[in-house]
């Protein structure tokens, strides 16, 4: 299997954060390649590299989560990162659309502003995108420029990805996210309210769907103690309102 082709994920022991990848020629070769740049401390994802430095080899590990066609590489590369990619939170990757230097060689032109900008910053360990470079990368892969705008995965596509990411294959099982983890992921939610269209699509994607006696024991007792502010008080009142008059209608 590791001389065959697919996506590959490279997960960080010590805090679930995972690196996702894909590899054309053998994941075999993309393996040593990665592992080479980072013991030499040249990896071209700082993020990765930082991580690598800071927790060591060991606690990394590689592992295959699709086998597919060379030619099939960059398309299932690019539906795990439009599911997982999130500014460097718990995806690695730092770049939203999948790509492939596969073959490509840079101008000395290029080589050299390369290398100019890396003097007096070391790989860039320990860099940080500032929030306006974030607005932007986010900017750049919303709407029309996103690679999957007005399209839809394939029900074997949705297939595979189910596949590659269920049970032990999911790079949470048996795992939970760190305090820092959640406290980031819940600030970025701050203020955040979706859109009609996403809550349409939120109604339907659960329609008909009745959580387990487990997980409605989980949801009660996450809320046990729990007060409703003023604000959430006369949201659900104003609903159930809203309900009540719908249906005598």
């Amino acid at each position: 299997m590791i001389d065959k082709t697919g996506i590959y994920r490279i997960i960080n022991n010590i805090d679930n954060k995972v690196y996702y990848g894909s590899a054309a020629v053998s994941f075999r070769c993309r393996w040593i390649v990665h592992k080479s740049n980072l013991m030499n401390n040249k990896h071209g994802n700082p993020h990765l590299q930082a991580a690598w430095n800071k927790y060591g080899h060991e606690n990394f590990e590689f592992k295959i989560i699709l086998i597919c066609e060379p030619v099939d590489c960059l398309y299932y590369e690019q539906l795990f990162l439009d599911k997982y990619f999130d500014n460097c939170i718990n995806c690695y990757n730092i770049c939203p659309t999948a790509d492939s230097p596969l073959g490509r060689k840079h101008s000395e032109e290029t080589k050299l502003k390369m290398s100019r900008s890396q003097i007096g910053n070391k790989n860039t360990l320990g860099h940080k995108c500032s929030d306006e470079t974030r607005k932007k990368m986010s900017e750049a892969n919303t709407g029309v420029k996103n690679s999957m705008f007005g399209k839809t995965h394939s029900l074997d596509a949705k297939r595979k990805i189910s596949l590659a990411t269920s049970g032990d294959k999911n790079p949470m099982f048996g795992r939970t996210h760190s305090p820092e983890a959640i406290e980031k992921m819940r600030s970025i939610k701050i203020g955040k309210v979706p859109s009609v269209g996403t809550r349409e699509k939120m109604s339907l994607a659960h329609t008909g769907k009745s959580a387990s006696i487990e997980t409605k024991e989980k949801m009660r007792q996450s809320q046990t103690g729990k007060k409703h502010s003023e604000k959430t008080k006369r949201k659900i009142s104003e609903t159930k309102r809203r309900k009540f008059l719908e249906r005598r209608e």
